[in-house]
């Protein structure tokens, strides 16, 4: 019983040797090297290359072969595509960057050097910015000074609040306005300022801040003052002299 046994156990392992040998030229030894070729395929899919001798093979495992080396074709393809694509949006970016930070240095150099007063402030009339041509315009020794001063900018600093309470009512309905109004300075002296404003909105419409460009115009409403008294004074001379003189 036990020699029948040996002998099937045997003959079991002569057959399944047979087999190998059989099958290592035509199926394992192209699997095994397909294998090996795909750990290649992790590092460099460029250098994926198979024999010819694979290549001509007219069985399945020659149209294994050749599907294996068009899907690293495409693999290779779409690798690199990415790659490229990759690369173009990181110039992109590292362009679009360059010219936001360069925008950004240019309106500082404007906001700073202008002439003219140029302010952020909230919808509820605090400031959240003011260049140096705006402290210096209302009298101010600094922006911290500024803040300090000011809590609500609508009874704070215009001299009429209800024109403040009007600007922002055409805002909510307007992108920009432009008006003259007074201010008031720290010391209390009231100016006239010509002043263009516009709204920085939410995406669903609601005004964040308020921006404003600001001209000092006292001297122009002064000159526009004196300029009408003259003329009234003029046609009061011009009544009184007609109703002196007789007629002819």
């Amino acid at each position: 019983m036990f020699r029948i046994t040996g002998l099937v156990v045997i003959i079991s392992l002569f057959i399944t040797l047979s087999a190998l040998l059989v099958l290592w030229p035509s199926v394992l030894s192209p699997l095994i090297y397909l294998a090996a070729i795909q750990n290649e395929m992790k590092e460099d899919l460029s250098s994926v290359q198979l024999p010819p001798r694979y290549l001509s093979r007219m069985d399945e495992m020659g149209d294994l072969y050749r599907s294996f080396l068009s899907l690293a074709a495409r693999v290779t393809k779409a690798i690199q595509e990415t790659r490229a694509a990759r690369e173009n949006l990181q110039f992109q970016v590292e362009e679009r960057t360059k010219e936001l930070l360069q925008t950004q240095a240019d309106y500082r150099e404007i906001f700073e050097n202008a002439l003219q007063g140029i302010v952020i402030t909230t919808p509820e009339g605090k400031f959240e910015n003011a260049n140096p041509a705006f402290v210096q315009m209302m009298g101010f020794n600094s922006l911290e000074d500024l803040k300090n001063q000011i809590s609500n900018i609508g009874h704070q600093m215009w001299v009429h609040p209800d024109k403040r309470t009007e600007m922002l009512d055409i805002l909510k309905a307007e992108s920009r306005a432009s008006f003259e109004t007074e201010l008031q300075k720290k010391d209390g002296e009231p100016i006239w300022v010509s002043m263009a404003v516009w709204a920085k909105r939410s995406k669903s419409g609601r005004i964040l801040s308020i921006e404003g460009v600001l001209e000092n115009i006292t001297d122009r409403k002064q000159y526009e003052q004196e300029l009408h008294e003259s003329r009234s004074e003029l046609v009061m001379h011009r009544d009184y002299l007609h109703s002196r003189v007789p007629p002819f």
